[in-house]
């Protein structure tokens, strides 16, 4: 009976897709709006577990964008990832500005959007993949350490490569 509504799986996957993006690019908008740009321990904290519940609270519309990549090559997703650093400085607005002690140099956009990124793929894989602190710790503590190496790295002071 579905096919009286849609011609193929495609558009009813479509459809799918259509209901949660819209959803999802709100939520998201609204939740992330007042973090970005920050780059501090606590503000980045705040951040990794606004994601958290961004990921965990809506399984699905992830799960769609895994279904997207295998059986449709990602066609319908890859807009979210497209100019992403740009894009969540645009959701920041004017608080992106800020700077917050990074060094000259470094792309604050880019920066912001590289640990957003390892929040949200800390987190799905946690969520999605079953990882039970699939790094070696809890969540909490893996969180600090990312936060931490993001904002000190990784190698020692004074170390040659």
């Amino acid at each position: 009976n579905l096919y009286n509504y849609y011609d193929t799986k495609e558009s009813l996957y479509e459809s799918l897709v259509r209901r949660y993006d819209a959803e999802m690019a709100q939520l998201q908008h609204a939740a992330l709006a007042p973090l970005v740009g920050a780059i501090d321990p606590e503000s980045l904290g705040r951040l990794a577990a606004t994601v958290k519940k961004i990921v965990y609270d809506n399984p699905d519309y992830w799960r769609l964008m895994y279904v997207d990549v295998t059986e449709f090559g990602n066609k319908h997703f890859a807009h979210i990832f497209r100019h992403l650093a740009r894009n969540l400085n645009a959701v920041g607005g004017m608080a992106a500005q800020r700077h917050n002690g990074i060094r000259a140099g470094i792309d604050q956009p880019l920066a912001y959007a590289a640990i957003y990124l390892q929040f949200f793929t800390y987190f799905l894989v946690e969520k999605l993949f079953g990882g039970k602190h699939h790094l070696g710790v809890p969540d909490e503590e893996a969180i600090q350490q990312m936060i931490r190496i993001f904002l000190e790295g990784a190698q020692a002071h004074g170390s040659q490569s």
